[in-house]
């Protein structure tokens, strides 16, 4: 299936963002918590994140134990805007459900792409400060635009339900035994015919838009995220040295479509889910606890893929869990293709803007103070000096600003160049 090539728009895209600071939209406001209010002209999508109860630890707990999220180049991108670089805006919290306690949310603009989530935290650079291996995070998380193959998160059966739905909509008579080997039709009829495509018909209105008809990148049927919950693997860590000379931890983790009190699963519905992977999967004890589930509350079909899962089981009990050894990031690899939905984890996919070297005991002093004080535990190489001009932004120094920069051009690339799989 042809792909469109945009390296040279993108790259002059990136090239305008390293070089000027965009203005702030209309209407965007950064408050004394560093939360981000978009703009009445800024469209947006609501995603949901599980913190892990191992992620709270003594810095947190000064911290109000928030949720971070940043997200790379993109309308009021943390760094750009506001001048609080990482770990980004601070999320809100999700009180809805009593027995939920470690949801958080936030409205992200639309054309935030790729995003990231923390414990709102900034670790600094120096390994010896506590505050280092406190501050937890996800590696960069693309948004939108999976398609089948994208991630192994994702089974076969999901899509291959996704697809016979659009192609009975848009007329096609394939059996869903040829549905894979007819992809690229159905793709082809869904692009001559995008209105005819509505999976809020067999999905809902919740996360029937969450499948579209992507007319640019992938040139057929894709899926963003929207209203779904980012849930951590705490079982998949890498090590990233591009910007930290002795590594940053970076854990892996998907989003999931949540069926509320705290239970998601890869299937829009636990019906759907019931239907095609097995009821058996759905057995539980006398105490509700589903008899299949790992040692996370977490139940995997055959292939590994979560068939159900619950974030305020085990996942946010237990406190301390070991870490497995990580995988090196390398800090130069050759171009790749990701295969795991996220963006490619080599040197040019940094996640972290970090501070400068000199700011490891402003990282700690950031993380012994209130919110209110420190702005959510930014750091500054001027001693964690408070902005007083009316934002609460935390000053950052020169050296800080320029690997800041730097980062974000770094990720930029590694966002832009390796999001999507380019089938020639």
């Amino acid at each position: 299936m042809k792909k469109k090539v945009l390296s040279v728009l993108l790259a002059g895209a990136l090239a305008a963002s390293v070089m000027a600071t965009t203005a702030i939209t209309a209407g965007a406001v950064k408050t004394e918590h560093s939360k981000y209010v978009p703009g009445s002209d800024v469209p947006t999508y609501k995603y949901y994140f599980a913190m892990p109860g191992s992620w709270l630890n003594d810095s947190t707990k000064d911290n109000n134990d928030a949720a971070g999220c940043y997200w790379w180049d993109a309308t009021d991108s943390p760094g750009d805007r506001f001048d609080n670089g990482w770990p980004g805006y601070e999320c809100d919290k999700e009180t809805g459900e009593a027995e939920v306690p470690n949801l958080f949310s936030i409205r992200a603009p639309q054309d935030a792409t790729t995003i990231l989530w923390n414990n709102y935290l900034d670790g600094g650079m120096d390994k010896s400060q506590p505050v280092f291996d406190d501050a937890k995070q996800v590696g960069n998380k693309n948004a939108e635009n999976y398609t089948w193959g994208d991630a192994p998160t994702y089974s076969d059966a999901f899509w291959t339900f996704v697809y016979k739905t659009a192609a009975d909509q848009l007329g096609l008579d394939i059996a869903e035994e040829d549905i894979e080997s007819s992809i690229e039709d159905i793709n082809e009829a869904a692009m001559d015919d995008p209105e005819a495509v509505d999976f809020s018909k067999v999905f809902g209105a919740k996360y029937g838009k969450n499948f579209y008809v992507d007319e640019e990148i992938n040139e057929g049927l894709a899926m963003r995220f929207e209203n779904m919950v980012y849930v951590v693997d705490l079982e998949k860590v890498t090590i990233d040295k591009t910007i930290v000379a002795e590594g940053k931890l970076q854990f892996g983790g998907e989003f999931y479509f949540y069926y509320g009190n705290g239970e998601y699963g890869m299937w829009p519905t636990k019906e759907l889910a019931k239907e095609h992977e097995g009821a058996d999967y759905f057995e539980q004890d006398a105490d509700g606890n589903y008899t299949k589930a790992n040692k996370y509350g977490v139940v995997l079909n055959e292939d590994g893929q979560v068939v159900i899962g619950n974030f305020t089981g085990p996942y946010w009990a237990e406190k301390k869990v070991d870490i497995p050894t990580p995988d090196e990031v390398p800090t130069t690899a050759p171009a790749n293709t990701p295969t795991n939905g996220e963006s490619s984890t080599t040197g040019n996919d940094s996640s972290v803007p970090a501070p400068s070297s000199d700011d490891a005991q402003s990282s700690t002093n950031a993380a012994g103070s209130s919110t209110d004080d420190s702005a959510n535990g930014g750091d500054s190489s001027d001693g964690g000096k408070i902005d007083t001009t009316g934002n609460d932004a935390v000053q950052t120094g020169a050296t800080s600003f320029a690997i800041v920069i730097l980062a974000i051009a770094l990720g930029g690339v590694g966002v832009a160049y390796f999001r999507k799989r380019i089938e020639g």
